[in-house]
């Protein structure tokens, strides 16, 4: 559609990028598409999420370069390889690109456009809703996963091989549409959380085994090892016996592996808990 509107211009070119997802892979770019950068570029001032179009496109000296007008006016012109943070050495990773055509929506939000199209391929809730569905001028149309909308009813239903009804699906949509998800930290787990930011320490009275989960020794401990870490890869030698080091290294990583297992046990079971308590759908207050 956009060749046919004359939007996009000359072949498209196949490169290496890091995805949504943090895997790599390919992504096929030509003059006039729409880009966002995935990370932070200081050395052209660009932050996570900044949008541009692609003007110029093309071979250059054995490889890619590109002209970019970025959403605030600048134009950034650099090979391919260059649009990168500055990486360790052995760990060259292609750029962090992926098309702007389509985002999450708390990705646009503060942003409009004359229409919108939402999907919604999982459940949602209220708040994601509201902002997709505020972001249009004229139109907005909502595209949904209808077979997980109808496997969820089916489960309900004394005959699982009735398909469901429409006005069952729809049902079913406004019901999530009208549901809070709240969001849970480590800090909704404690008593007093001004002890927990001086301390680190979970206090759990019905869990006679664990006693107290002590994230700060946790956070210590993998300070350590970080400083450890690069005390031995740093250029000037390391003055300690290397069996000294290693057995040191095997102590802090069980420390570690014993401390974050109570605490994911733990915590996992009180989210399933609040979860279970904070997504009973509430309904629409008609005053508002």
């Amino acid at each position: 559609m956009l060749r046919s509107e004359d939007r996009l211009l000359g072949p498209d070119l196949t490169l290496p990028a890091v995805g949504r997802d943090r895997k790599i892979g390919q992504i096929e770019l030509a003059q006039g598409d729409r880009i966002r950068f995935g990370e932070n570029l200081p050395q052209f001032r660009i932050r996570n999420g900044t949008r541009g179009m692609i003007e110029r496109i093309g071979p250059a000296d054995r490889e890619t370069k590109l002209a970019i007008r970025l959403d605030d006016g600048r134009l950034i012109e650099a090979p391919w390889t260059s649009l990168v943070r500055e990486q360790l050495e052995g760990l060259l990773l292609p750029p962090r690109i992926t098309l702007a055509y389509a985002g999450t929506a708390y990705s646009v939000q503060g942003r409009t456009s004359a229409a919108a199209v939402l999907y919604i391929a999982k459940p949602t809730d209220a708040r994601e809703i509201y902002v997709a569905l505020t972001r249009h001028k004229i139109d907005a149309h909502v595209v949904a996963e209808r077979g997980r909308l109808d496997a969820s009813i089916q489960r309900r239903q004394p005959d699982v091989h009735v398909a469901p009804a429409d006005i069952l699906i729809r049902e079913q949509l406004f019901t999530e549409a009208r549901t809070y998800i709240e969001k849970i930290n480590v800090a909704d787990h404690v008593e007093d959380r001004i002890e927990f930011m001086r301390t680190g320490r979970i206090n759990l009275p019905r869990t006679s085994e664990a006693g107290r989960l002590n994230l700060g020794r946790v956070a210590l401990v993998a300070k350590r090892l970080c400083e450890v870490a690069r005390e031995a890869t740093s250029e000037r030698p390391l003055i300690m016996p290397a069996w000294r080091l290693f057995e040191g290294v095997r102590q802090m990583r069980r420390q570690v592996a014993e401390r974050l297992a109570e605490v994911v046990q733990v915590i996992r079971a009180r989210i399933e808990l609040r979860g279970k308590e904070r997504t009973v759908p509430r309904e629409w207050d008609i005053g508002r």
